[in-house]
């Protein structure tokens, strides 16, 4: 068109942009103006862009239940590509879609033509983290034309519900201190089924005109299977310090074995155990019931002085929990024992020397359940496994009358090999690979068809932090 000097005209620019964002370009506009040939005009803009933004599906949530997961929605301003495009890059559900600090996602519902996405994030650990989905995490075509990418959403910050975790925590702890007693408190089934008779081959070394004379002893009582059953009972109770946790401990236990093969002994035995646990410092406390049933055994090697004992035990445990001193749950568990050692006995005169090594392993499931404030308490597997090794020494007195009388001392090495210790207390004092040191000191008398025993324990030497001292009382009756 021609334009008069010192004219105007108006005109429309029609531009269809093919990504989303700003953009900028020039016209060009040829005329016979000598100074302005060509009439350059720029233009610029944004195109629009695909909106993202991130929220949490329960408005009133902003904290991680102990279980970790929280479920968010991921809500773009147009329907997005998603699934086919995964490959290019443009489809939403890319592991690197989301960024979460210290966890991990993964998509509940939501695809290709979704607009609406729910995602549930899952935090590594008890901390807080955060969560937003980058720019460019996927695209949606409009007007079969224009691509939209999508921008940067808004950050979420998830922080751990700290009294869940807490409840969590204290219930690690109880089950651990707990278990260390349990296991500690596992009868000496050797001594149970012989007491000090020899094993049908007992390795025996004494003096003779100053001359020192190796052989070995025979009980010929042993010879011909018992057809007698025996039947014992054992009580304990213990004090230990964990910290600043206080646990009181007591187990009964009732047991009775027979010879069933050659050198071979079978029985049952059942535990009851209850243990209370305090915290002045968090005002907490924990306490609980639990019961053990299973079988034992025991079998000797004469030729080595030999002796291998096992035990597999299951049960469960009730409890109550009051993690700040204000309100009480309770809680269940699941449980089963594993316990084998394996020793020798030598004897002089009227010593005896017994070296073991052991292996104790405890599973305990809690169960999930839902507190006084209405939050879910995720289940968790505590498993404790020590393994053991050490010596007693046992000197026997023939009394006047029909019996003997028996004083007793050992030490044992204990090495923690594993521990669950994903919800414990950060300063727990005991901790996976740890070692430390039990001593025991007993007495024992025994007579014909009975055996009473009473024995002392110290535990945690070598711990700091730790100390547990603990009693057991026990008596065996044939019938």
């Amino acid at each position: 068109s021609t334009i008069t000097p010192g004219g105007s005209t108006t005109f429309t620019v029609a531009y269809t942009p093919t990504i989303a964002g700003a953009f900028s370009f020039e016209i060009d506009i040829g005329s016979n103006d000598s100074d302005e040939n060509p009439y350059d005009i720029t233009v610029s803009g944004t195109a629009a862009q695909l909106g993202v933004a991130l929220a949490f599906e329960d408005p009133e949530q902003a904290t991680f239940p102990a279980n970790r997961a929280v479920v968010l929605t991921v809500t773009f301003s147009e329907p997005v590509e998603a699934g086919s495009d995964l490959d290019e890059g443009r489809g939403f559900g890319d592991y690197t879609d989301v960024e979460v600090s210290r966890g991990s996602w993964r998509i509940l519902e939501g695809g290709n033509g979704y607009s609406i996405f729910r995602i549930e994030v899952t935090a590594e650990s008890y901390n807080p983290i955060t969560v937003r989905v980058p720019e460019r995490a996927a695209a949606a075509t409009v007007a079969n034309k224009l691509e939209l990418w999508s921008v940067a959403s808004n950050v979420i910050n998830v922080a751990p519900d700290l009294e869940t975790e807490h409840t969590s925590k204290l219930i690690s702890d109880f089950i651990v201190e707990r278990g260390t007693q349990i296991i500690g408190s596992r009868p000496d089934f050797r001594s149970l089924v012989l007491g000090d008779r020899a094993p049908n081959g007992f390795f025996r070394t004494e003096m003779v005109n100053g001359e020192l004379q190796l052989g070995i002893e025979t009980d010929l009582r042993r010879l011909s299977l018992s057809e007698r059953w025996t039947g014992w009972a054992r009580v304990g109770a213990s004090h230990s310090e964990f910290g600043g946790d206080r646990l009181s401990f007591g187990t009964v236990q009732l047991g009775a074995h027979k010879e069933f093969w050659q050198h071979l002994w079978l029985g049952v035995i059942g535990e009851m155990d209850h243990a209370a646990q305090k915290n002045v410092e968090h005002g907490s406390a924990v306490q609980g019931t639990g019961l053990l049933l299973g079988g034992y055994g025991v079998w000797t090697d004469a030729p080595l002085n030999g002796f291998l004992e096992a035990q597999l035990s299951w049960g469960r445990s009730w409890n109550k929990i009051n993690p700040y001193g204000v309100y009480e749950d309770n809680f269940d568990t699941t449980r089963w024992l594993a316990h084998l050692k394996y020793g020798a006995d030598y004897k002089w005169d009227a010593w005896r020397l017994s070296p073991t090594l052991g292996i104790d392993y405890l599973n305990e499931r809690q169960l999930s359940y839902v507190d006084t404030r209405g939050a879910l308490i995720s289940g968790q597997t505590i498993s404790l496994g020590e393994f053991s090794f050490g010596t007693k020494l046992i000197h026997t007195t023939k009394l006047p009358t029909e019996g003997e009388l028996q004083f007793s001392a050992g030490a044992n090495g204990i090495f923690t090999f594993a521990l669950s210790d994903e919800h414990l207390s950060d300063n727990f004092p005991i901790e996976r690979y740890s070692l430390r040191t039990k001593l025991e000191l007993g007495v024992a008398l025994k007579g014909d068809g009975y055996d009473l025993s009473a024995s002392l324990f110290n535990d945690g030497i070598g711990i700091g932090d730790f100390t547990s001292w603990s009693g057991t009382v026990g008596l065996n009756l044939e019938f």
